[in-house]
C-alpha cells in the first residue's frame, strides 16, 4: 500500500477517448487506503489545518501587482485585504462597488478579508487634534438607533449573494485611538451587525475582532456590571486579530520600567487571550512600518529588527493561523508620510525580496491553491459534492478523472484530487474513500454538470501528448 500521496500530472490538451466497454469495479481484495484526516486545531469557520498558516496580502493596487510578480506561482497569497467605511465618505456608499470588488478577489483565487470601519473618513493627526469630541466613530450611533440599519443592510445582501468565503472584520483597530470609537458601544454595535447577518440566513462569513497594541492595554476590561468595554462576546467572534506595524509590536522587552506593558507585552497578553477563549489568531495588516526597504542598510535592520522576530513570533504561537503582508511604499500616501512610514514595498530591496521568498517556501504557510483545505470551504455557494465509484489497486498507481476527452483530475489512492486548471494543479476537497467510493466537491461547472468520466489506470508522471489505455469505471453523478 502506498504510504504517502502521490500526486501525478495529467496532460492539459486533448486526450484521446478510450475506446474500452465500461467496467464494474472489481474487489482486489487489498484494504483500501484510509485518507489522511485533516485536523483543525480550534475548529473555527475557515481555519487552515493544524500547523498551518495561511498566507495572504494587502490592499493596495500600487503595492499588489509588484508583490504577486515577486512571488513564485506556488506561493501567490490565498487571501487579500480590503477596506469598506460604513459611515459617509466623498465616494458615496456603493454596494456595487463592494460586490465587484470582492468578485475581482474571488475571481483572482483569493479569500477577500475585509474591514468594516465604523466611521466614514479617518482624520488626520492634525484633523483630530482640533475635534471637540474624540470619539467621532459612528459605532454608538449603530449601537443605539436604526440610523445606519438600511445600508447595513444592503451590505448583508452583497454577502449573501457573493456566497463564497468571506472574513468580516467588524470596526478593526477597535480601541485605537485614531478610528474614535465608543468604548462600551463598540461591542454593542459588533453584536447587531453579526445578528444582522445571521438573521439573512448568510452563513459564509466569519466575524474577526481586531486589536493594534498601539492602543491601550484595556481590550479585556469590564464594568462593575460585567459590561465588556471592548469585546462583543465568544458567541460572534470567531476570530482574534491583531495588526503589526512596529518593531516594538513583534519583539523586545515586554514591559516598561514605570509605565506597564509594552507593545510587544500588549501582544503577547492579546495572544494569551485568544487562546484563552479558544480562538486562532489572523494577523489582519502588517508591515515594517518605519523601516525604508529602498535603502539596503534600513532594509537589512527591517529583516534583522521586524521580518525575523514577525516570523518567529507566527512559528511560536499556535494561536497564529494567518498573516498578510502589506506591500506598499508608504510615502505615497500624505496620511502614512505626515506619520513619518516609509517604502514598504518588497520589490525596492532584491536582497530582502529574496529572503522573503525563501521565507515562504517553508510548508507551515498555506498559499492560493490550497485554499480548499480550509475549514467549511465547502460552504462556497457553487460547491456541490460528487460520488465516484472506483475500483483502484493502491499498490500501483493514481487514477485520472477526465472531463470528455480532457483530464480535469488527478486521483491518488490516499484519496486527495486536484483539478487541473490550464497547466496548474489545485487542489480539491476530498472526504475518502467508502467502499470503494470516492466522495469531492468541485468548482468545476462542467463537472458539475455531470459530464465526467473516471479512469482507474494510471497516468503517467511525463506529460504525454494524449493519455492511453485509459479505461472507464463510472459516470461522475451528482448526490
Amino acid at each position: 500500500m502506498l504510504a504517502a500521496l502521490s500526486l501525478v500530472a495529467c496532460d492539459s490538451g486533448t486526450a484521446t477517448a478510450p475506446n474500452d466497454a465500461p467496467r464494474a469495479p472489481v474487489d482486489t481484495g487489498a484494504p483500501l487506503p484510509v485518507t489522511p484526516t485533516l485536523t483543525y486545531e480550534f475548529g473555527a469557520k475557515f481555519e487552515p489545518p493544524k500547523g498551518r498558516v495561511v498566507h495572504g496580502m494587502g490592499q493596495w493596487v500600487d503595492g499588489n501587482p509588484q508583490y504577486l510578480s515577486m512571488l513564485p506561482a506556488a506561493q501567490q497569497p490565498a487571501a487579500e485585504l480590503m477596506f469598506v467605511d460604513l459611515g459617509d465618505t466623498p465616494r458615496g456608499w456603493e454596494p456595487a462597488q463592494i460586490a465587484a470588488q470582492m468578485a475581482k478577489i474571488h475571481g483572482a483565487g483569493r479569500v477577500p478579508v475585509m474591514d468594516l470601519s465604523f466611521r466614514g473618513l479617518q482624520p488626520s493627526k492634525v484633523e483630530y487634534d482640533k475635534l471637540a469630541d474624540k470619539t467621532y466613530g459612528i459605532d454608538s450611533v449603530i449601537a443605539s438607533s436604526a440610523q445606519y440599519d438600511a445600508r447595513i443592510q444592503n451590505f448583508v445582501d452583497v454577502l449573501r449573494a457573493y456566497g463564497h468565503p468571506v472574513m468580516l472584520r467588524l470596526g478593526g483597530e477597535f480601541s485605537g485611538w485614531w478610528n474614535g470609537y465608543h468604548p462600551y458601544a463598540y461591542p454593542v454595535a459588533f453584536r447587531k451587525i453579526v445578528n444582522m447577518v445571521r438573521a439573512s440566513g448568510v452563513t459564509n462569513v466569519a466575524f474577526v475582532w481586531c486589536y493594534e497594541p498601539a492602543a491601550a492595554n484595556d481590550f479585556d476590561e469590564v464594568d462593575a456590571s460585567g459590561h465588556a468595554k471592548w469585546f462583543p462576546g465568544d458567541d460572534v467572534v470567531d476570530w482574534f486579530s491583531i495588526d503589526l506595524y512596529a518593531a516594538q509590536d513583534v519583539g523586545g522587552a515586554t514591559t516598561a520600567h514605570g509605565s506597564g506593558l509594552t507593545a510587544y507585552g500588549r501582544t503577547l497578553r492579546f495572544l494569551d487571550m485568544a487562546v484563552a477563549h479558544h480562538r486562532p489568531v489572523i494577523i489582519a495588516e502588517s508591515t515594517p512600518s518605519h523601516f525604508d526597504l529602498g535603502i539596503p542598510s534600513q532594509a537589512s535592520a527591517a529583516w534583522t529588527q521586524w521580518f525575523a522576530p514577525y516570523y518567529a513570533l507566527i512559528a511560536s504561537r499556535n494561536e497564529i493561523k494567518w498573516f498578510h503582508y502589506v506591500n506598499y511604499n508608504w510615502t505615497k500616501a500624505s496620511y502614512y508620510s505626515n506619520a513619518r512610514w516609509k517604502n514598504n514595498d518588497l520589490t525596492a530591496s532584491a536582497a530582502l525580496s529574496s529572503q522573503y521568498v525563501a521565507e515562504l517556501a517553508n510548508p507551515a504557510f498555506l498559499h492560493g491553491p490550497e485554499l480548499s483545505l480550509l475549514k467549511g470551504w465547502s460552504g462556497s455557494k457553487h460547491l456541490r459534492k460528487f460520488a465516484f465509484d472506483l475500483q483502484v489497486d493502491p499498490t500501483d498507481g493514481d487514477g485520472c478523472l477526465l472531463l470528455g476527452q480532457k483530464p480535469v483530475l488527478v486521483l491518488a489512492p490516499v484519496g486527495r484530487l486536484h483539478c487541473v486548471v490550464g497547466r496548474e494543479a489545485k487542489p480539491v476537497k476530498a472526504h475518502g474513500f467508502l467502499d470503494h467510493r470516492v466522495e469531492c466537491l468541485s468548482e468545476h461547472r462542467e463537472l458539475l454538470a455531470g459530464r465526467a468520466r473516471l479512469f482507474d489506470e494510471p497516468v503517467p508522471r511525463h506529460i504525454a501528448p494524449h493519455v492511453h489505455r485509459q479505461r472507464p469505471v463510472h459516470a461522475a453523478n451528482p448526490l
